[in-house]
């Protein structure tokens, strides 16, 4: 079982859209392949009720852009949906928590198990951006309560100014840092 939010299925669409033409190209393994016709078909119906919800919280607080078009037909000028919406201002804050609770949403994917980096080791044509997409569908090999803590950068001044260290840059001088 996978659990995560419904956020993340949306978010890693594109991935998966991409694993699935490495399979078209035949670059799985049958038990990848395997595995991702399993959790494709588990997700599918989960981004199907995501696209439906938000596609009623847009109908509700937003208006979908047109732009002209000429009706090939008639010849006629048309309006056509550009699939971009505008929210208006004094519903901007019920759209965002009405989708803020939609991605928010808790998914448990039954009977489906995460990718092990093993399986997805051999595969060529996956980036670093599909690999973060597509990290909560891969086992973790740490667990977060095994990894140390992060230890916050901070700088803290003194009241005094410090004095410069031989070989250090003049204050006059411009000091470039990336």
């Amino acid at each position: 079982m996978i659990k995560l939010k419904l956020g993340q299925i949306v978010n890693a669409e594109p991935a998966f859209v991409k694993f699935d033409k490495l399979t078209k190209d035949e670059k799985l393994n049958f038990k990848v392949t395997y595995k991702l016709a399993k959790l494709i078909g588990k997700i599918q119906p989960e981004l199907k009720d995501y696209y439906e919800q938000r596609d009623k919280v847009l109908n509700k607080y937003g208006i979908q852009e047109t732009a002209p078009k000429v009706d090939e037909k008639t010849g006629e000028t048309i309006q056509e949906a550009t699939g971009q919406w505008e929210i208006k201002p004094e519903n901007r804050e019920k759209f965002k928590k009405y989708i803020e609770q939609l991605i928010n949403f808790d998914v448990e994917l039954v009977n489906v198990f995460p990718f092990t980096e093993v399986e997805l080791e051999p595969i060529d044509g996956l980036t670093t951006d599909d690999l973060f997409l597509l990290a909560p569908f891969i086992e973790q090999t740490e667990k977060p309560e095994d990894a140390p803590e992060r230890k916050k950068i901070e700088i803290s001044f003194d009241e005094e100014t410090p004095e410069a260290p031989v070989g250090t840059v003049a204050a006059e001088e411009v000091i470039t840092i990336l």
